[in-house]
């Protein structure tokens, strides 16, 4: 909470300044473009904008806020905090930067390198995360880094005055907006109510849920499926117009820009892999095998209070993957805003053969499924518990665990993550040496990877300001008397400020 007040509390200075900025040069407040020749440094103007908005938007390193405020929250605020702040946030960027002329070169590589390192570095730091709601909530780090290099790129084509790339960039960072909007919503929703029922948001304390909640596991599996943007899910239609962007952008373009744009790509692919292994993590270890634990395996099924609503965003992301290009068309007004000369057309006619891939893939589904049912011989099926492997009494801790099923990919990482491992000592029987010991007892091992950038750059600078604030304190004498003399010395300094050269007019 306090962390969420901070950030909250710096994104509204900086805005707040933003518009007094605005206003002094428009002479009054209102939302309007910044008025030609002022001296006012559109360069700052956009700083403030991205600390104000980036903050609420959660575009790295602004980002530190978001994973505890999600875990923290109710499932529900936590899809609203995801569905609908952090796309407000963006919002209020593609509100403003309109408003400040044309745009320089060095906005765009800023937004662009923000995302790839969002994106990234969002996803890895998801599949660290055995906090099923803290995954969820990297994972929004990762998508909104998505939509902040989507909108770099829109702002390079606008300043090299290329308008298929604009329009590409510019209509993948809106549509993804909604993208993620519905399918994270399912997601915190869907994992929400099995973490509620399983009395845990430990993925390790969940398990089974897909065989026994059909409808809630089977709308959870839509949503991963969308949010790691498989092909014929909603997610992919936004990212395959930011893959042809960067693609088009990259074999024309020369020199920085072209590096740059491929770069983008190689982000893109990395994150958009990482993303199916992440959540290939989430389902299987939270929906598949058999309950982890006692409260897993005896939780209720939710009622219709939460399947209607897990049914619309499932059905939500099936509509959008069914009709991108009628969905991009509302979509057109907006760009046309944000880059007034952008290509409006290209989006709608690239998405055209996107649009297949839904009903082809229903087609497969159904071919598979009938073939089965064809072929299928009871007589050969030998029901099992989950991971028996011989053995005659299985027990749920023979299955993988969330840590082992990642430990793979982030040994590989770890010099980028950083992860910190500990064990205790193992405990034998009482009168026996552990060479002796055959088994024993007891030993535990835990793993946790930290935010470097919360702990690197933000706790000590918070550590500053409250060593600061201490100093300060000591000044402070509940007297009307000092009082009386810290406000006559005030007055006296604004009053000598009056006769400085220049102030005084």
């Amino acid at each position: 909470g306090i962390k969420y007040l901070v950030a909250g509390n710096l994104a509204t200075g900086a805005l707040l300044l933003l518009a007094l900025c605005f206003a002094a040069v428009n002479g009054s407040f209102a939302v309007a473009p910044l008025a030609r020749g002022a001296a006012t440094s559109t360069g700052l103007l956009f700083m403030l904008a991205l600390i104000g908005f980036g903050t609420k938007a959660g575009i790295v390193p602004m980002h530190v806020w978001l994973p505890d405020a999600h875990t923290a929250a109710p499932s529900h605020v936590s899809a609203l905090m995801s569905a609908v702040m952090i796309t407000m946030g963006f919002y209020g960027l593609c509100r403003f930067i309109p408003l400040l002329g044309t745009p320089a070169l060095w906005w765009g590589y800023l937004l662009m390198g923000l995302g790839a390192v969002g994106m990234v570095g969002g996803i890895l730091f998801s599949i660290a995360q055995r906090d099923v709601k803290r995954a969820l909530a990297y994972s929004t780090v990762e998508h909104a880094g998505l939509v902040t290099l989507a909108m770099g790129v829109g702002l390079l084509g606008t300043v090299l005055h290329h308008p298929l790339l604009a329009g590409l960039a510019w209509t993948a960072a809106l549509l993804h907006l909604w993208n993620h909007a519905l399918a994270k919503s399912l997601l915190f929703l869907g994992f929400g109510v099995i973490a509620q029922r399983a009395g845990s948001r430990d993925l390790d304390a969940m398990g089974g849920f897909l065989s026994r909640w059909k409808v809630v596991g089977g709308a959870v599996v839509v949503g991963a499926a969308a949010i790691a943007a498989l092909p014929g899910l909603n997610v992919f239609t936004s990212e395959w117009l930011l893959f042809r962007a960067l693609l088009s952008g990259g074999l024309e373009l020369g020199g920085a820009d072209r590096v740059a744009l491929l770069g983008a790509v190689v982000a893109l692919a990395a994150a958009g892999a990482l993303a199916v292994a992440g959540f290939a993590r989430l389902v299987g270890i939270g929906l598949l095998g058999t309950p982890r634990t006692a409260a897993a395996a005896a939780a209720a099924a939710p009622g219709g209070a939460i399947r209607v609503p897990l049914l619309l965003l499932g059905t939500g992301c099936l509509v959008v993957a069914a009709i991108p290009g009628s969905v991009v068309q509302g979509l057109t007004a907006a760009v046309g805003i944000v880059a007034p000369a952008a290509d409006l057309t290209a989006a709608r006619s690239a998405l055209a053969p996107v649009a297949m891939l839904l009903p082809a893939l229903g087609a497969l589904i159904v071919l598979v499924l009938a073939t089965r049912a064809v072929v299928d011989r009871r007589a050969l099926q030998r029901v099992g518990a989950t991971w028996r492997c011989g053995y005659p009494a299985p027990t749920p801790r023979m299955q993988y665990t969330s840590t082992s099923f990642a430990s793979g990919l982030m040994d590989i990482m770890q010099p980028v993550l950083h992860r910190d491992n500990s064990a205790t000592v193992a405990t034998v029987p009482s009168g026996v040496s552990v060479s002796q010991a055959a088994w024993p007892v007891a030993a535990t091992w835990s793993t946790e990877t930290v935010d470097r950038v919360l702990t690197g750059g933000y706790l000590p600078l918070f550590a500053a300001v409250a060593r600061a604030g201490e100093r300060l304190r000591s000044l402070h004498r509940t007297r009307v008397t000092t009082s009386l003399v810290y406000m006559v010395a005030t007055v006296v300094v604004l009053l000598g400020l009056l006769f400085l050269p220049g102030l005084g007019r």
